[in-house]
């Protein structure tokens, strides 16, 4: 049975969580409790709140990332005799073999063996090959829908040269029993309610993710039901939430199928959202990038007044930009 919480991450959903953990262990202080997040940034943040900030006891509650959960269920599996759970390995051990399966000229993969053989070919196509995984795009059912005319003619030989890719990567992965951490977690599916681990909890608690691959939408689903869990689900009307919304609608608002199961808090003293102004500057390069949002930070301190603490940068990740 599950139930869902929706608001904002401050402070309606910290509230909100630390309020029914509390209730979670009122009866019994030594209650099993799951808490788990997506990220090991936000699993510091819960543990910060909940100890430092709130001064809580956290005697028998379990704290996972997504990843450690599967690592957890996978130990158990293992020492059942139910399975032999496959080794993880990273992009690199893939884009490797991306490389070595397109060099070696197997069949199907002709328009491939035309493009450029730099490093980063290896790492585009895996990346291409990830997204189709984390689809859950079947190879053969997408090259059929090619035979049958379902993309324009321009595109065919190219898209069934990825998709043929997309199977050979699988084939060698459970040939090796390698994958990763979504190969490990679909691996697990099967075995999920026989964990001792999920039949001893009293409660488990998911907090703040707004978008999940389809193996990890099929985990959630599969722990979801071995035990009653509580979704913090971050949302609100404000256009910024517009992803979360429609991911929320689609795949989280049909579990939820008792009375009541779905709780949306407001921050009453907040004001009403503003959407802010957004420009967009076109660069090449890293170098560019450096050197524009650099000009962008000293114009908003010496013209518009900002102190340099009130300015943030995001990006998807940072490594390019390291020395």
């Amino acid at each position: 049975m599950l139930k869902v919480v929706t608001g904002s991450f401050h402070p309606c959903l910290e509230s909100a969580f630390v309020q029914h953990l509390q209730e979670a262990k009122a009866a019994d202080p030594f209650a099993p409790i799951a808490v788990i997040v997506p990220s090991a940034t936000l699993l510091d943040r819960l543990r910060r709140l909940l100890t430092l900030e709130r001064r809580l006891s956290l005697l028998n509650v379990h704290f996972f990332t997504f990843h450690q959960l599967a690592l957890r269920l996978s130990d158990e599996i293992c020492q059942a005799g139910h399975a032999v759970p496959m080794r993880v390995v990273d992009d690199l051990f893939f884009e490797q073999l991306v490389r070595h399966l397109v060099r070696n000229r197997l069949s199907g993969l002709t328009a491939l063996q035309q493009i450029g053989h730099s490093s980063g070919t290896w790492a585009a196509l895996w990346s291409s090959i990830r997204d189709l995984k984390d689809a859950g795009v079947d190879p053969a059912e997408a090259q059929r829908g090619i035979d049958e005319g379902c993309f324009e003619p321009d595109d065919r030989d190219w898209l069934y040269a990825l998709f043929s890719l997309q199977a050979a990567v699988k084939k060698v992965g459970r040939t090796l029993d390698v994958g990763t951490a979504d190969d490990l977690a679909e691996s697990l599916l099967p075995f999920i309610q026989l964990s001792p681990l999920l039949g001893s909890l009293r409660h488990i608690f998911y907090y703040g993710f707004y978008d999940l691959t389809q193996i990890q939408l099929s985990l959630f689903e599969t722990v979801t039901a071995a035990a009653p869990a509580t979704l913090f689900f971050p949302l609100g009307e404000e256009p910024s939430f517009a992803f979360a919304r429609r991911f929320f609608e689609r795949h989280i608002q049909r579990q939820v199928t008792v009375p009541g199961g779905h709780t949306s808090l407001r921050d009453s003293s907040r004001p009403d959202a503003v959407s802010p102004a957004i420009s967009v500057r076109s660069v090449i390069g890293v170098d560019q990038e450096l050197a524009s949002t650099c000009r962008m930070i000293l114009e908003l301190v010496e013209t518009n007044g900002y102190r340099f603490d009130e300015i943030g940068v995001a990006g998807r990740t940072l490594d390019p930009y390291r020395l």
